[in-house]
């Protein structure tokens, strides 16, 4: 993961990235059990991230129940490859599985 962290970093510079600039981060969970998916949020919520989205029920075109949790923080390579370690452990300790995380570009410029 540590590699795509860098790509992802590189492409949010070549946009201008200021990467002091608190924005929201969010991350990726999936489950097959709702009891799972609840019990990680909790554990999530505790740490500090809040709830932006879950899926109490099993969409028709999905096969697994969604979990994404955000925080605001400024971002850096060092950060998500501390994640990306501590959310998988988190994720398999509730069954479930981490995908990844995501932001939007924040510069000093306004894109039309």
């Amino acid at each position: 993961m540590k590699g795509a962290n860098k790509r992802i970093i590189q492409i949010l510079k070549v946009f201008g990235d200021r990467f002091y600039k608190k924005r929201e981060v969010t991350q990726w969970f999936y489950f097959d059990k709702l009891a799972d998916l609840e019990n990680c949020e909790a554990h999530l919520n505790e740490i500090g991230f809040k709830t932006q989205h879950k899926d109490k029920k099993i969409r028709k075109n999905f096969d697994k129940l969604l979990l994404i949790v955000f925080c605001e923080e400024p971002i850096n390579e060092d950060i998500f490859d501390h994640y990306f370690k501590e959310f998988t452990e988190i994720a398999v300790k509730y069954n479930g599985v981490y995908d990844g995380w995501e932001t939007k570009i924040e510069n000093d410029q306004q894109l039309n």
